[in-house]
Parts: structure tokens; C-alpha cells; sequence
């Protein structure tokens, strides 16, 4: 999967031959042009011993402990290649773009999704570098939390789950939404959440896509308000917009934008986007009630280019009911499920008309 992941880089740190080279040398001055790209070419021999050894302190020792850019500290940096490491058959590519100002670094394989171009600026520190930064923070968006309940019409302990979640909305109002997955079904045309997620357990709640929790006893379900909580007081750099979508029949077709705060480094970023009937005809056997939230329908789709309206389509396998709404989300989504790292970044809830 192909991404431009830019952030601003203001120094990186010599390779040892390179900072012997310049400091022994007895001949012509060097020029800063000439030192530049010999730093470009020594961080990518670097790099590339890095990434494949998993050898993070190699790393970081390129990066100053304050460095930031467009948002991203040095624990987004090591976020970063921490999810490199788990790749295969890694290659690093870098070329110079300006002369003492601008190089690019492309980190992809061929046996994986992996495609990503960071593009850095630097500048010169006596005959040495260090990535810094551009020192921007750019405003953040506030998160809304998705909330992905695994559950089954024959699971005793599941309406006691679903109850906590429908309670928690309005306690909770305006900061997220849940979903059920009748786990007896996959209704989605190319993603299946309980195949990716794993779990086997009912109910299994996740809190975007990163924590959670199996069980329905009261002491597991007061957890959720807490996570839910944590997970909104957290700002995204990430926002869906302009949002339009229709249905007609079977089918569910629409767009969106995913905007930007600053350049995020997100490796295998994709588009969720469901259908999701508010009251099912899908009863509990326990109990009797209604599923409710329940995902009838849906698409995956692998965002290329974050700059470029993504279109969706999609179709059902009944009519659609009168009373659905879309759930749309950016998600972080290895191809294996990691919950470190397979985190949501933002989601829209989308009323149809």
C-alpha cells in the first residue's frame, strides 16, 4: 500500500566512517552540498543495517530527544520503525531532493503492503546532523471512539453487555458509537472482524481497535465507561469529512475525504465503511430482546492517497431497512491483527436519509 508519510527532519547524526572521514581529512574543504549527500547516502546504509537487525538504538541515535514534527515526537518515530521491524525483506531507498535541505527516505517490500516515502528537511550542525524536526504541532481532532461488540444471538451473557453499551450512549453522548457483530454472519463484502480480530469468545468488546475486554459480569462491563473515557480524551490527527452517501436497493454508494492534521505515519491505513440496521429483527435467545447496531453490510477499502476523495460502493444481502446509519473509520490495519498497533484514528457516524 502506497502512502506519503511527510515529516519535517531539521539534523540527523553522521555514520561513524562519515564523521571520520571529515574530521581527518587533510584535503580540499568539503562543501556543504557534498557532505550532504554523502549523509544521505550513509543514513541509508545505516537504516537499512537497522531495519534489518531491529536495531532501534541505532535508530533513535539519529533523532534528538525533543524532536518534533507536524505533531510527531520521538515516540511516533519509534512507534514507527517498531512496525517496520515486524515487516519482511525490508528495503530502505534514499535520494536527495535539495541540495543541504531536503532528502527522501522509501521504506517498502515486496512481500508485504508495505509502500512509504517519508520526505525530511535537514540542515547542517558543524560537519555532523541530527533530526530535530520542524518543531510544528498542529491543532488536533477531537477523537470519536468506536466501540466493536463481538456477540451471538445464542451468548447467555451478551445482553448484559449490550445493555451497558445502550446505557453508556447516553451517558456518553456525542463521544461514540458501537457496532455489533452477529458473529453467526459477515456481512461485509471483503472484511471479516471476528476472522482479523480472532477472538472466540462472546462478548468481546474492543475500544478502537486497540483494548479489550471478554466477559459479561457486571465487574467487566463497568470497565467500559473508563476505557471509552481514555480512549476520547485522546486528539486525533485525522478527521473524516464531506461525507455524502446514498442507498438504494441493495446497494450503499457514497464518498469521503480523511483529513489531515499533519503528516501521519500510519503504515497500512484503510477505510471502513458499514451499514448498520439500529434495531435488528435478530433476537437473543436468553432474553428476547432485540440486537441492536448490528452491522448488515460493508466495505474495506486501502487508502493509497490521503489527498484524494475515496469513493465507496458496496452492496447488501436483503433490502436495505429504513432505520440504518453508516459507521465510517480510519483504521491502522496490519495483516495480522496487533493491539498495539491496529488502532482507529478516527470514525463519523453518517445518518441516511
Amino acid at each position: 500500500m502506497k502512502k506519503i508519510l511527510i515529516f519535517t527532519v531539521l539534523t540527523v547524526i553522521l555514520g561513524i566512517t562519515a564523521c571520520n572521514r571529515f574530521e581527518d581529512s587533510l584535503g580540499p574543504e568539503v562543501s556543504a552540498d557534498s557532505l550532504f549527500v554523502s549523509f544521505v547516502n550513509d543514513f541509508e546504509t545505516d537504516i537499512q543495517n537497522a531495519v534489518n537487525s531491529s536495531n532501534l538504538n541505532t535508530i533513535l541515535s539519529f533523532y534528538s530527544d525533543d524532536y518534533m514534527n507536524q505533531g510527531y515526537m520521538i515516540d511516533d518515530v519509534e512507534a514507527f520503525y517498531n512496525n517496520i521491524f515486524n515487516e519482511t525483506d525490508v528495503v530502505v531507498e534514499a535520494e536527495v531532493l535539495v541540495s543541504t535541505e531536503k532528502f527522501s527516505c522509501r521504506f517498502y517490500s515486496q512481500s508485504s503492503r508495505l509502500d512509504t516515502t517519508i520526505v525530511d528537511f535537514v540542515k547542517q550542525n558543524g560537519s555532523s546532523f541530527i533530526i530535530t524536526g520542524d518543531g510544528v504541532n498542529p491543532e488536533p481532532y477531537d477523537t470519536f471512539v468506536l466501540v466493536e461488540f463481538f456477540t451471538a444471538r445464542t451468548c447467555s451473557s451478551c445482553p448484559n453487555a449490550a445493555a451497558k453499551l445502550h446505557e453508556l450512549e447516553s451517558v456518553i453522548d456525542g463521544k461514540f458509537a458501537y457496532i455489533e457483530y452477529n458473529t453467526l454472519t459477515d456481512p461485509a463484502e471483503n472484511y471479516s472482524a471476528k476472522d482479523y480480530y480472532g477472538f472466540n469468545q462472546w462478548p468481546t468488546v474492543t475500544f478502537n481497535g486497540i483494548n479489550s475486554i471478554t466477559g459479561g459480569t457486571a465487574t467487566q462491563t463497568d470497565t467500559y465507561e473508563p476505557q471509552i473515557r481514555s480512549a476520547a480524551n485522546k486528539q486525533s490527527a485525522i478527521n473524516i469529512e464531506n461525507v455524502t452517501a446514498s442507498a438504494n436497493g441493495t446497494t450503499v454508494s457514497g464518498s469521503v475525504d480523511i483529513v489531515k492534521a499533519n503528516q501521519s505515519l500510519i503504515s497500512n491505513p484503510v477505510l471502513v465503511v458499514y451499514l448498520v440496521e439500529k434495531v435488528s429483527d435478530v433476537k437473543y435467545l436468553s432474553n428476547q430482546e432485540n440486537l441492536t447496531n448490528v452491522v448488515i453490510g460493508g466495505k474495506k477499502i486501502d487508502i493509497t492517497d490521503f489527498n484524494q476523495t475515496i469513493d465507496f460502493s458496496f452492496t447488501t444481502q436483503n433490502d436495505i431497512p429504513d432505520d440504518v446509519h453508516l459507521i465510517i473509520y480510519v483504521q491502522n490495519m496490519p495483516d495480522s491483527y496487533n493491539g498495539s498497533e491496529s488502532m482507529m484514528f478516527q470514525t463519523l457516524q453518517y445518518e441516511l436519509n
